[in-house]
């Protein structure tokens, strides 16, 4: 059962990029790990949109953890998933985990 308290709109920084800019800046950067990033936000998209009646784009994401795509397609999915919400809350909360994902630096 989804948690009962209500969301809120969340303030993204300026310096959150979309995943695909991030992931093609990253790719050059020695050390990062971009599949060890992908791999803690991926659940957090899945509950996120699972939780709050997107079902289908829950099992769309769910279906990253199970394969070996590279980071690119991840990226390129998850922007997408972004843009297929019609929930600004919701995109928001989607949108900071990004920005987890790219002040982490994949490490």
């Amino acid at each position: 059962m989804a948690d009962e308290t209500p969301l809120e709109m969340i303030e993204i920084p300026a310096s959150c990029t979309s995943l695909v800019d991030w992931v093609n800046k990253q790719e050059k950067v020695e050390g990062v790990c971009l599949p060890c990033g992908f791999s803690v936000i991926v659940p957090w998209y899945r509950n996120m949109l699972r939780d709050n009646g997107y079902k289908d784009l829950a099992k769309e994401v769910e279906q990253l953890g199970k394969q070996d795509d590279d980071a690119r397609v991840a990226a390129q999915i998850l922007d997408g998933v972004k843009q297929s919400v019609d929930n600004s809350i919701v995109e928001s909360h989607l949108r900071m985990y990004d920005c987890y994902l790219q002040e982490d630096g994949g490490n």
